[in-house]
């Protein structure tokens, strides 16, 4: 079952990818920058659970397409924050639709009591691995 849900994770990114034309990695950024308006390199790095190395690569990139800000505060010049440029809100805006398109796409076909159950388990398996 492990392996038929990495599969399915793996799948289900490929085709989000595809059909968004940009990563999901991209999404959670500019979403999680957005929700907090301005948010350390640091914790941005604690929220996707992911390496410094990749979030400055995810980060620079962001940058150049002209969708972030990343700048460092007079008191503290060690902490690179980062904000969301008004191009990266329309950005995420635009994303945010064709991400809930691909999700009622993904459900498609699904009761409401289906949804919950599978949102249950899910979560019920997240909470099993956090106490592992």
């Amino acid at each position: 079952m492990v392996y038929r849900m990495h599969l399915l994770c793996k799948e289900m990114n490929t085709a989000f990818e595809a059909q968004l034309k940009t990563s999901f990695t991209k999404v959670e950024i500019l979403y999680h920058v957005h929700q907090r308006q301005e948010l350390s390199q640091l914790e941005l790095q604690h929220l996707l659970a992911l390496d410094g190395a990749a979030v400055t690569r995810h980060l620079k990139r962001l940058e150049q397409e002209g969708l972030i800000i990343r700048n460092k505060k007079e008191q503290d010049k060690r902490v690179t924050y980062i904000c969301l440029t008004e191009q990266g809100v329309r950005e995420l805006a635009v994303l945010t639709k064709q991400r809930e398109a691909f999700q009622d796409n993904l459900l498609r076909e699904f009761t409401d009591e289906e949804i919950a159950a599978l949102t249950g388990a899910l979560q019920h398996i997240s909470t099993n691995v956090k106490n592992m």
